[in-house]
């Protein structure tokens, strides 16, 4: 999997205008005093206790040796869709970060309180985070690509639906569905639209049900068409929702601005960063497996409850 520089996503950018992210975090590692493991005694020892999950050694290890970093900051707040981090470049640089204060919150006793579950939900998926930027020439399972793109395109499509009622017209709903699936694959997986077109194209047409894989092979042809485009339609999620609109799908209105208003809604604003990142898509979808309740999870468990535990077998079997 080619890893992504979180900076080249359009809804990082927006997130981060005027260098508010950026800033933000410098503000929090010079100023904000660094949790230690004391602090969580009680939640690790539960965690290591009674939590079930593969990786939970090695995520406590990695805590416990101080080489995932946790931060509480009183006054700067990281957006929600980025309770950690990973900083770094390669190897052993690449450090995660934890902010507390987005999953818990401190008593006037300076106690921090944090819910078990969404501790170790954060803890896990910086922990892979960091992993998967350690290893860009990851290979990716199957159920990655299988199971993961059923599930984004789920996720994407479902507000487009709500707003337009794709569910009354099959075919515009499977190409939605479909061309979706091709932005998670190539975009967000980094899989080579060149090389793995034909691969790209049938993993997307999977993402649908019964679907007219003739019909949306010749879609695909009329969406990536180089004339009048400047750029790659999967260059980012503005690019792309800009190239559904010109698709001839009824989306009339559609902007990339009221797409994300409605997509938060829906979802919440924790799942902003899913739509480009893959860490920050694992880390929703985890927090969903786990019952974290980190987003809106009701509303993307109805969506994702028959992929998502492969997704996750096969997410945590690459560490």
């Amino acid at each position: 999997m080619k890893h992504k520089y979180t900076p080249d996503t359009f809804s990082y950018r927006m997130l981060n205008a005027n260098n508010r992210v950026n800033g933000t975090l410098g503000k929090i590692l010079k100023e904000a005093t660094p949790v230690t493991t004391e602090t969580l005694q009680l939640e690790l020892a539960e965690i290591r206790r009674n939590y079930k999950f593969p990786l939970k050694f090695n995520v406590l290890d990695e805590v416990e040796k101080g080489h995932i970093k946790l931060f509480y900051s009183s006054n700067a707040k990281m957006p929600a869709s980025m309770p950690f981090v990973v900083v770094g470049g390669s190897g052993n640089s690449v450090i995660p970060i934890v902010f507390l204060d987005l999953i818990g919150n401190r008593n006037k006793n300076e106690v921090i309180n944090v819910e078990t579950k969404k501790l170790y939900a954060v803890l896990e998926s910086a922990y892979i985070a960091a992993k998967y930027t350690n290893k860009s020439d990851i290979n990716i399972k199957t159920q990655i690509i299988t199971e993961g793109s059923k599930m984004w395109a789920g996720i994407f499509t479902r507000p487009l639906n709500k707003a337009y009622a794709l569910n009354t017209d099959k075919s515009k709903l499977d190409k939605v569905t479909f061309i979706a699936a091709c932005f998670y694959l190539i975009n967000i997986l980094g899989l080579d639209p060149v090389k793995k077109k034909e691969s790209i194209i049938n993993y997307s047409i999977g993402a649908c049900k019964n679907p007219n894989g003739v019909s949306l092979k010749s879609f695909y042809e009329e969406f990536t068409d180089k004339t009048n485009q400047t750029c790659c339609p999967f260059t980012d999620l503005e690019t792309f929702i800009k190239r559904l609109v010109e698709s001839n799908l009824g989306l009339k209105y559609l902007g990339v601005r009221n797409y994300l208003e409605s997509y938060i809604s829906m979802y919440g604003s924790t799942m902003l960063l899913s739509l480009e990142i893959f860490e920050y898509f694992a880390f929703n979808m985890i927090s969903v497996m786990m019952g974290a309740y980190l987003n809106n999870e009701y509303a993307i468990n109805s969506i994702v409850e028959d992929n998502l535990p492969k997704f996750y077998t096969a997410l945590v079997d690459v560490i």
